[in-house]
């Protein structure tokens, strides 16, 4: 803007107006004043502003250059802008250095007044954003706080089961917790069913007992009807063991293979019937898994395959295949068979043990128990060329 004021003519004598643009340079005492130097390094001309201000001295430097710096006056800091320029004229160059010096207190003042409202204005926002950031929280965390009332009231038994409309992220979480208290109400129904049916059960042979006892029977009647119910009352107690223990599928249940379970099962009852040595075939993929409890498993195929061996003649097959969204697991011998009044009966519900088939004692009983708990489905049938062919149809694992 000094420059654009500036004129000068042929001499080289300057020409600049006293009421400049920039009202600073025309009040004493503003802080701010510049002044010209010319070739000769010696004072053009200098505004109003500079008449109580001392000049600070300039060296001369390149033309065309432009210098800024902190200088002290009177000890205290001053900026100074100096820009060397040649003037041009009919008559020739003039070498002008023109030069603006401002007191640094206004700009210390500008930075404080800056820094004072920055700070105020991040202050502000850290409230702000606090107290956005805990209503957030407060909201996102409604879910768990509503998981953790409806706990309680589960645990006070006000409510059975989680029944809040949850997030996706929680959903998972709620429908385990869910499925886990769900397992164990059924878990709990059987102990409580077990012990009804294993008291109901153990009535009759304790009334025979009772009778046996009383009676005028000969001893050796006597000791022979005792040992059958005794006999009979040791059945109905393992059953019942068996299967109030049935573990059932539960959240978390790991995969188990099919094939070296078999296959363990099949070595170890082959030892008890040393004395039969059937062809056994098992054709069963490596990577057919079921997801179940391992002893539940143990004890659903053991029994098959324990009747297997203790009916078969020659033979005995064990197959399983995946068929849709189902694992379908067969065994089979070529023994007698059942006959097909006693297979309806096996597959009765509520058949007790104390009514279960001759011969096959609690085994397909246990068996039946075992997988409506898992939700499968049992298919006993006699094989077109004899022997029995069990059928086991569980859930696919996924």
């Amino acid at each position: 803007m000094l420059m654009g004021d500036t004129e000068v003519d042929e001499a080289g004598i300057l020409d600049v107006p006293t009421n400049l643009l920039d009202a600073e340079l025309g009040h004493v005492n503003s802080d701010t004043y510049a002044f010209i130097i010319d070739h000769n390094n010696a004072i053009a001309w200098q505004s109003t502003s500079s008449l109580n201000e001392q000049i600070p001295e300039v060296t001369l430097f390149e033309k065309g250059k432009k210098q800024f710096s902190q200088i002290m006056i009177d000890d205290k800091p001053h900026f100074i802008y100096s820009y060397r320029i040649a003037w041009e004229t009919p008559a020739g160059d003039y070498p002008l250095t023109f030069n603006v010096v401002t007191n640094m207190v206004l700009f210390e003042a500008q930075i404080a007044r800056y820094r004072e409202d920055l700070w105020g204005w991040l202050g502000v926002m850290a409230i702000f954003l606090l107290a956005m950031q805990m209503r957030v929280l407060h909201w996102g965390l409604q879910p768990m706080r509503q998981v953790s009332a409806e706990l309680s009231a589960i645990e006070s038994g006000q409510q059975e089961s989680l029944k809040g409309n949850y997030p996706a992220e929680l959903k998972l979480l709620t429908d385990s917790i869910n499925s886990l208290i769900n397992h164990e109400h059924k878990q709990q129904k059987r102990y409580r069913n077990g012990l009804a049916d294993l008291a109901h059960s153990l009535k009759t042979p304790l009334a025979v007992l009772q009778g046996a006892v009383n009676g005028e029977e000969d001893d050796q009647n006597r000791r022979k009807t005792i040992h059958e119910q005794i006999d009979r009352m040791d059945n109905i107690i393992q059953y019942q063991l068996r299967r109030a223990a049935t573990a059932g599928s539960s959240p978390g249940m790991g995969l188990i293979t099919l094939r070296p379970i078999i296959d363990r099962i099949v070595t170890t009852v082959a030892k008890v019937y040393r004395n039969k040595h059937p062809e056994i075939t098992i054709e069963i993929d490596d990577a057919i898994c079921l997801r179940i409890d391992e002893g539940d498993l143990m004890e659903l195929l053991g029994n098959l395959i324990d009747n297997a061996f203790k009916w078969c003649s020659h033979n005995i097959h064990v197959s399983a295949e995946y068929q849709e969204n189902q694992v379908v697991i067969q065994v089979k011998d070529d023994g007698p068979g059942i006959q097909s009044h006693e297979i309806a009966r096996i597959l009765e519900r509520g058949v007790r043990a104390d009514q279960s088939t001759p011969g096959h004692g609690i085994g397909l009983a246990i068996v039946r128990d075992i997988i409506q708990v898992y939700g499968g489905e049992l298919a006993v049938e006699n094989n077109r060329t004899g022997g029995l062919r069990v059928t086991l149809r569980l859930k696919k694992s996924k």
